[in-house]
């Protein structure tokens, strides 16, 4: 199919939109509300174009053969102009003093500030203690309904009001704590104003950082040293890890763990699980490293509780090793010690404050970081991360397996335990640790492996429609022995605390680096790792041990969130 933008005769495909053609040609056209990841639905009129002599939205029109465009004349330029304007005057003084897609929106229809005012105080929503809601902030672009409808099919929030005034809100008015929101915080990731942001705790640890008599620690998760980068202007999958570890010393921390340990650590304690509960014929087993999922599972679908792991998550399970077997290590109290975190995931700010996560006796992690509240961190520390130079992590939390590694991508944690479940239920190693059928970006990813002669059905999915999708299909009589569930699409590389997405070009990138780390490790088996078989042989005993459970496992409620 043919067309001509702008003069220029350029070649398309069928159901390709007028902004998806120009853009593969280099042309551009400004766009607010539009996200690639998200089913445009021309709101904002940023992208006016004209075609066939009419002026229509470019992101949400299809091309047709033979169609004249153009998208630069003096009547465009005005109509975008007046249409950024009047969003601009929508919100708060500093939403349009700070970098956003508004401001950079702005400075292309060439406006400084809005030349009129309609601008109203609204309440902010803190209710919740992953996310936190600014409608001050708010332009009404939809992508954050959207994403909680379509993406992960929660509808926790929606619009009210309608033209000017119309916001996004709780649904039936409620604040975000009081709705069926899982706290993935994918809503922020694709808000273009910071009206969607996780809680911050950046001035906590700071204080944290600061109080005398106590030893400050920290863990840095698996997808945060390859997504760190971008936020401070690195090319998306960069691996800094031991540029993370160094500028953690420099910030302020004593000691620097690795979450890649205690996602070993999960993945000893859950393959041990699926193994007993495939002798047992309970199966399957849901993980359970991802607290928005488990939020979900627990609102929708509570008849599966009982099939969720009871590992915890790698965060939780160094939290309580930090300030149990760490602590004695060092003749520490666990209230002597400030445990911090950095996570890709809102969710864990909540999971973190759960009741249950106090196995030390006190709060065994602190504070979460996101991956973006660690780069303002070091922003507002004045720490370089691409000038620092490389460090390791400290012993004894700090030693991983490339299968801790992998955790931080869609298929990773399938992968790590069915490398381990295999060993143990064979007695050998697999041949081929690279188990292909769990990566991809594909929603939902459905496989069989032959172990011991009997054949184990296997799913992935990420992103929570497509979960829905698989639950709904056992719900009618489907088996699978295993399923790994991610609420965020990607996987954690996705998670709602990331950079934010612009496309999944930066979601591959980190994937590549994923599994980069994982290729390059020298051991690239969880149970393989020697200061995990160290921290059983000195304090948890085996495996599904009482102390173990005591340490490592949860429980859940029957229906609802978890609290």
């Amino acid at each position: 199919m043919h067309l001509t933008i702008d003069g220029k005769y350029i070649e398309c495909r069928e159901g390709e939109t007028i902004l998806q053609a120009a853009r593969k040609n280099c042309i551009d056209i400004p766009t607010l509300c539009y996200h690639p990841m998200l089913e445009p639905e021309g709101r904002c009129r940023a992208c006016l174009v004209e075609a066939n002599g009419k002026i229509v939205t470019s992101c949400d029109t299809a091309v047709q053969g033979g169609m004249h465009i153009i998208t630069d004349s003096e009547k465009l330029r005005r109509m975008r102009r007046d249409a950024v304007d009047l969003i601009a005057s929508s919100v708060s003084p500093e939403t349009i003093k700070e970098e956003n897609e508004l401001t950079d929106a702005m400075k292309k229809a060439g406006l400084e500030k809005p030349s009129f005012k309609n601008y109203k105080k609204l309440a902010k929503d803190n209710s919740s203690n992953a996310v936190w809601r600014n409608n001050n902030r708010c332009i009404a672009c939809g992508r954050c309904v959207q994403s909680c409808s379509s993406v992960q099919s929660v509808d926790a929030i929606t619009f009210a009001g309608r033209s000017n005034e119309m916001q996004v809100e709780g649904v039936e008015g409620e604040p975000l704590a009081k709705t069926a929101c899982v706290s993935c915080g994918q809503c922020s990731l694709v808000c273009p104003t910071n009206a969607i942001t996780e809680a911050s705790e950046v001035k906590k640890v700071e204080k944290a950082l600061k109080e005398k008599g106590k030893l400050k620690v920290v863990q840095i998760a698996p997808s945060v040293r390859v997504s760190l980068g971008e936020c401070l202007g690195m090319e998306p999958g960069r691996i800094v890890t031991g540029k993370i570890v160094a500028a953690l010393k420099k910030a302020g921390f004593d000691v620097v763990f690795d979450t890649n340990f205690s996602a070993d650590l999960t993945i000893v304690e859950e393959s041990n699980e699926f193994v007993e509960r495939v002798k047992g014929g309970k199966t399957p087993l849901f993980t359970s490293c991802c607290p928005a999922w488990i939020d979900f599972c627990c609102q929708f679908y509570p008849e599966f509780i009982p099939k969720i792991s009871t590992a915890k998550s790698p965060q939780q399970m160094m939290g309580a090793m930090i300030k149990t077997f760490y602590a004695g290590k060092r003749g520490i109290r666990p209230g002597k010690i400030t445990s911090v975190s950095v996570m890709p995931c809102t969710a864990k700010k909540k999971e973190a404050r759960l009741k249950q996560m106090r196995a030390s006796g006190v709060q065994d992690i602190d504070f979460v970081l996101t991956t973006r509240e660690l780069a303002m961190l070091f922003k507002k520390k004045g720490i370089g991360l691409e000038k620092m130079s490389e460090s390791e992590f400290d012993d004894p939390l700090g030693e991983s397996t490339g299968a801790g590694a992998i955790f931080g991508v869609t298929g990773g944690v399938m992968e790590a335990a069915l490398r381990t479940a295999y060993f143990l239920i064979e007695g050998k190693e697999l041949e081929d640790i690279n188990l292909k059928m769990t990566r991809g970006t594909k929603g939902l990813k459905e496989f069989e492996i032959e172990i011991k002669g009997e054949k184990f059905r296997a799913a992935v999915a990420h992103g929570l429609a497509n979960a829905r999708l698989l639950l709904e299909r056992i719900k009618k009589g489907e088996h699978f022995h295993f399923v790994e569930v991610r609420a965020c699409p990607g996987g954690c590389i996705g998670g709602g605390g990331q950079p934010k997405l612009t496309d999944w070009g930066k979601i591959s990138a980190r994937a590549e680096a994923i599994y980069a780390v994982d290729s390059g490790k020298g051991q690239r088996k969880s149970h393989e790792n020697a200061a995990v078989k160290k921290a059983y042989a000195e304090f948890l005993g085996k495996p599904g041990s009482e102390k173990a459970k005591g340490l490592l496992h949860r429980s859940y409620p029957e229906k609802g969130k978890a609290e």
